[in-house]
Order: structure tokens, then sequence, then C-alpha cells
């Protein structure tokens, strides 16, 4: 079982109380080690504070088995949609009037430039940083893979590709480079052939690029719904981490 912390950081940039859980390892303070982090965003889907009900996932079934292995960070989202989208996905193109884009570039910022620093100083954490993101913040996750080279690697769960700008296509073509760990899944149970297209001709995109670690999952037996996410989230980091964990 992991050892949970959680606080509130004041983010003037981002106008918001940004919440943030972090799952230490159960040996944490019995030792000296530096661990990988794994930062996963739509952190409100993980664990509740006080007062909320958003919480999909059992956390600690979920990541069973990485007890020892990472340090996880959740890092919530806003309750209001479109602002949320904003934040998470600055590809959108979708038919919420009110997102503005722009605030999800200073939010990926804030992580890199502002959050990471301060758990450094607080945890020990090593070089090796990776990105979990589901659904819009799946768009997020990748996004900042290839962004930012502080992060080596992904576990991208049901990515949204319905709503996102052909601006995405471009970026992936000329920013990405093959020096990531990747892992991709999409469920096949209620998907439309739109969204399978979709998915498949990501995973032929991160083939073309040779990525150093990659793998795909499409699961024709499970959906894309949360309860189907949580029995293969563990998976996702397990391979994303490969290199750290040998």
């Amino acid at each position: 079982m992991f050892m949970l912390e959680s606080f509130k950081l004041k983010a003037t940039e981002l106008r918001r109380f940004l919440k943030i859980h972090i799952a230490l390892p159960k040996d944490y303070h019995e030792n000296d080690r530096e661990y990988p982090l794994i930062l996963a965003l739509d952190g409100q889907y993980y664990y509740d504070f006080l007062g909320e009900e958003t919480k999909v996932f059992d956390t600690p079934k979920m990541i069973q088995g990485l007890e020892n292995k990472a340090i996880f960070v959740f890092v919530h989202s806003p309750s209001i949609l479109a602002w949320r989208i904003s934040e998470l996905n600055p590809y959108y193109n979708g038919s919420l009037p009110d997102v503005d884009k722009v605030l999800s570039v200073i939010f990926f910022d804030y992580l890199v430039n502002i959050v990471i620093p301060l758990l450094k100083e607080r945890y020990r954490i090593n070089e090796d940083i990776y990105l979990s993101g589901i659904k819009d913040s799946a768009i997020a996750a990748l996004y900042m893979l290839y962004q930012y080279n502080v992060f080596k690697g992904a576990a991208l769960y049901d990515i949204n590709l319905s709503e996102v700008s052909d601006k995405f296509h471009e970026d992936m073509k000329y920013k990405f480079t093959c020096k990531k760990s990747v892992y991709l899944f999409h469920g096949g149970i209620g998907s439309t052939t739109k969204e399978d297209d979709l998915f498949y001709h990501l995973c032929q995109r991160f083939e073309s690029f040779k990525t150093e670690i990659l793998k795909y999952d499409f699961n024709s037996l499970l959906d894309n719904s949360y309860s189907s996410i949580e029995k293969v989230y563990a998976d996702g980091i397990s391979h994303i981490m490969k290199n750290s964990l040998q």
C-alpha cells in the first residue's frame, strides 16, 4: 500500500488552487533511494479532496505491484468542463464555445517550471519522469511529451482524437523524437469506426518514428470506460518505465 499525501498550491497563473495527491512507496521513509516520477493528469479521477465526489478509480488496486517502484503524483483539473478542456487540449476543435486553448500552454509550463521543481525539492525524485493521461488529459500528456525534454515517456488511455485540429498532426510530424517511451490503449467495445481509425493512424505515426519503446493495446473485449482503463493502467505504466525498472 502507498503512503498518501496531499496539498494545494495557489497557482496565480492558472487562476485557481492546484490540488495534488502524492502516493509514495510504502518503504519510502526506510531508505534513501531516488524514485521515478509518474505525473498523472486529471487527478480528481484517482482521489477526492474533502467534499468532492469525482473519484472513479480504485487507485491502490489499479497501481498494485508498483508500490516500491515509483512516486505517483495526481494533478487535479478544474471541475468546469470548458475550463478543464482549456487546460488539457491545446488542439481543441470541438463545439464548446468557452474553451481558451491559451490556458493549456500556461498550465503545461506551470507543471514543468513550478510543480516538478517543487516536487524535486520535497521528495527524492530521479531524472526519470513520465506522464499518464486519459481521454482529454491523454492529449495533454502527448503534447507535453514532445514539447518538453524533461519527460521520458507517456501512457495514453482512450486518447480523445476526435476533437483535435490538423495542427496536432503537424506538430507530431515535426516535433516528436523517437527517444521516448509510449503506451496507447483503446477499447473496442462501443467504439465507432472513426475512433478506431484515428487510433490506428496514431499508432502508425509512432511506428514511423521508430519510437524507442512502443506498445499499442487495442482490446476488442474492453471498452473505453474507466473500469476498463483500470484493468490496463498498471500495464501501461510498467511499459513506459521499462528502462527505469532494469
